[in-house]
């Protein structure tokens, strides 16, 4: 298999990638890196305080956490909020291994929606077909007993059974865009208290089609090195374009080049605490008025260093192979300083 469960420091599941090479999640623990990366960063719990309706739209919504935790602390604080949640995410594999993850105190109405939303894609029921097949796992002697057993409860999970009727669930099924793109699927879940968008296809693609406006956007693909395209000018410049007025996007990166990104599309760009290391996040307004942490001094220098040069991907196409072929060129011919140089200069490393 592609993926492998894994537990993390604070208990709760994350998933290895062996195509990338890397865990969905910190060492430091699934749960606690959503609360502290994306929840309490992003304003959320306090914006619901005063507000009973918040738009999210998380990009890369992998096992959920970020959304799971942010929506389990608004309901602790405001159980009359109506949470609209829009889910991009291209791997249906993931969205499968999702079913496993328990939050401590969700709220079951939430996690009944997600299990809906879940089990009416085709796409998702075929790879827990697929899960089930391979009963030894390629990496079982890395799974904790624990695992393995959690992952049997999907055999339990009657699909028929599962889809409530008295909810409105609707499942497009579309073709491929572009040829980088594969058949995809949006399937729509809408109830009294929570309404659900998810998009199983290239984030690209969906992105554009999504409408206006979001309150609160979780950025969490595979780093820029790895998966740039997620990363790009581009991209963000339709983050821009579907944020309300004192939306805010909230990302673990700290990368240059995706701040500078963010800068050129014409976002204010600030910094959130570090958790588990010693960089920090980022988050970016839409109206400068909201921004409490701005970048400090070391962090606007960077942004003027050869390492800040963006990512592009004018038309939604490149692969991330071409997309970081493309900016290295960009890089090469750039008469502005490095990185390295700049932090040696202002006594760092």
């Amino acid at each position: 298999m592609r993926f492998y469960p894994v537990l993390t420091d604070d208990g709760s599941i994350s998933l290895y990638n062996t195509e990338v090479g890397d865990i969905y999640h910190s060492s430091i623990g699934a749960y606690t890196e959503a609360l502290n990366k994306y929840t309490l960063p992003s304003g959320i719990i306090e914006y619901c305080k005063t507000s009973n309706k918040v738009n999210i739209l998380d990009t890369c919504f992998g096992l959920g956490y970020n959304s799971r935790v942010s929506i389990t602390e608004i309901i602790k604080i405001n159980p009359q909020c109506k949470i609209n949640l829009c889910i991009l995410e291209n791997d249906p594999y993931v969205l499968a291994y999702s079913l496993l993850v328990s939050i401590e105190n969700e709220p079951g109405l939430v996690v009944k929606a997600l299990k809906f939303v879940i089990l009416a894609s085709e796409l998702i029921k075929q790879a827990i077909e697929n899960i089930l097949k391979d009963v030894t796992f390629t990496h079982k002697q890395r799974l904790d007993l624990k695992l393995i057993k959690q992952l049997e409860k999907i055999k339990s999970y009657n699909v028929k059974d599962e889809i409530d009727s008295k909810v409105m669930l609707h499942n497009i099924y579309y073709p491929p865009q572009s040829k980088s793109n594969k058949m995809g699927e949006k399937i729509q879940y809408k109830s009294n208290s929570i309404n659900i968008d998810l998009w199983l296809c290239d984030a690209r693609h969906a992105i554009q089609q999504v409408e206006p406006y979001y309150d609160f956007i979780f950025h969490d693909p595979f780093t820029p090195s790895k998966v740039p395209v997620l990363w790009t000018v581009d991209f963000f410049s339709e983050y821009k374009r579907i944020l309300s007025d004192r939306g805010n996007i909230t990302t673990y990166s700290s990368n240059s080049a995706v701040r500078n990104g963010m800068f050129e599309t014409g976002l204010c760009v600030g910094r959130t605490k570090p958790v588990g290391r010693k960089t920090s996040g980022t988050i970016a307004y839409k109206n400068s008025y909201y921004l409490i942490n701005e970048l400090n001094d070391l962090e606007k220098g960077l942004l003027d260093t050869r390492s800040a040069i963006p990512y592009i991907d004018k038309d939604f196409s490149l692969t991330n192979k071409e997309v970081i072929n493309n900016r290295q060129i960009l890089v090469n011919k750039s008469d502005k300083i490095s990185a390295s140089k700049y932090l040696r200069l202002n006594g760092i490393c």
